[in-house]
């Protein structure tokens, strides 16, 4: 799970990345007055989806991180168990 959640947090950063430069693009263009109004809100609003997911995915690898630590079984002192009782 945890590596689940490490390649989506890789593939939102790759999207997030492609939309930023798309958008920065799209706001050149626009200013040059060769996009409409329409098409520089659909770039922005593409990467504002883009890091809303990117935040849930990070969001998913801390708690996927989180839960993983409590599998971990560590002993105060180190040492032989020679009886356990329940």
């Amino acid at each position: 799970q945890l590596q689940n959640a490490e390649g989506a947090v890789k593939a939102a950063q790759s999207a997030y990345e492609l939309a930023e430069t798309n958008a920065k693009r799209y706001r050149e263009l626009y200013a040059q007055q060769a996009i409409s109004k329409l098409q520089l809100d659909q770039a922005e609003n593409q990467l504002n989806a883009t890091s809303a997911q990117l935040q849930q995915a990070q969001a998913s690898l801390n708690l996927s991180s989180n839960q993983n630590s409590y599998t971990n079984l560590t002993a105060p002192d180190t040492g032989i168990i020679t009886a356990f009782n329940i």
